[in-house]
């Protein structure tokens, strides 16, 4: 049987020898333990052009540099472009790549009727946590640093087809969060897989609370936001807040998006139903400007 083709597109900041060996290693963990399984192109999306000519990756490895200012989801649309494959997987570059993680994450997509997987970061307590209370080898759902590993998600070629670009509006913050809401609008099954182990090394440099030790200033925080706790850390960067009123600007009110996934998830993920997905998930025109990357 012929192997699945993936294009694994990698964002990397290579400034020093210490990012360029951490990219290294991730790539090459990659490939150790997930060649066996997939033919994997690398393409590498370099955000800092100029910073050290002298550090130059391997040859296989296809190296793109835009001459446009960092963004999360349009430098990933320009690596998607880059290389047709059965799947992409779109990555960090600080991150370790366990045995079998490509095959865990091959089987769940033809076990659970994947369109988009992720791995999951041992130790991460709050995939942990899912593990522990699951009785499957996957948990289907939508939620970011749960079902949803940000830093590296495997995406089906189809999957592309139907969401089309990644949304450009979505510079850094909330761009996973979109990319759910994206999926929850098309049916799309998102889930994590647990036996797919890939760690995240920014989990183990720091542990934030999603709750600040003290309220930020009031007159920061929308009336409508302000009973969500869990959501006041948003308030202590402006580009964080920035990315919640692009989410709030494209999916509606918070409080009603709220509403809407827990709709979403007795229906479609617990039921089955997936007909009123694109009445429950209506969006403004998308912020990206590109054409669509995949044909």
């Amino acid at each position: 049987m012929k192997k699945p083709t993936v294009n694994a597109v990698i964002l990397t900041r290579t400034v020093d020898d210490e990012v360029f060996q951490m990219t290294k290693t991730c790539v090459e963990s990659m490939l150790e333990h997930g060649q066996d399984d997939a033919t994997i192109h690398v393409t590498l999306v370099e955000s800092c052009p100029n910073g050290a000519p002298e550090l130059v990756y391997p040859s296989p490895w296809n190296t793109i540099r835009p001459d446009f200012s960092f963004n999360f989801h349009k430098f990933l649309n320009c690596g998607i472009a880059a290389q047709q494959a059965d799947y992409y997987l779109l990555c960090n570059n600080d991150l370790l790549f366990h045995t079998g993680w490509l095959r865990a994450l091959l089987d769940a997509f033809k076990v659970a009727g994947l369109g988009s997987a992720s791995p999951m970061s041992p130790g991460l307590d709050s995939q942990e946590l899912l593990r522990k209370n699951s009785r499957s080898q996957f948990k289907v759902g939508y939620q970011v640093a749960r079902e949803i590993s940000g830093w590296c998600l495997l995406v089906s070629a189809d999957t592309l087809r139907q969401i089309g670009p990644l949304d450009e509006l979505f510079d850094f913050y909330f761009a996973d969060y979109d990319y759910g809401l994206e999926l929850r609008r098309r049916n799309i099954k998102h889930a994590l897989v647990f036996d797919s182990k890939v760690s995240h090394l920014e989990d183990k440099k720091q542990s934030r609370t999603l709750v600040p030790s003290s309220k930020p200033p009031a007159h920061l925080i929308p009336k409508h936001i302000a009973r969500f706790k869990s959501l006041w850390w948003i308030y202590e960067s402006d580009r964080m807040i920035d990315g919640f009123h692009k989410i709030e600007s494209k999916w509606g009110d918070y409080r009603v998006l709220r509403v809407k996934q827990l709709i979403h998830n007795f229906l479609f993920i617990q039921l089955g139903i997936g007909v009123l997905n694109k009445v429950l998930f209506q969006s403004t025109p998308r912020g990206q400007t590109g054409s669509r990357v995949m044909r």
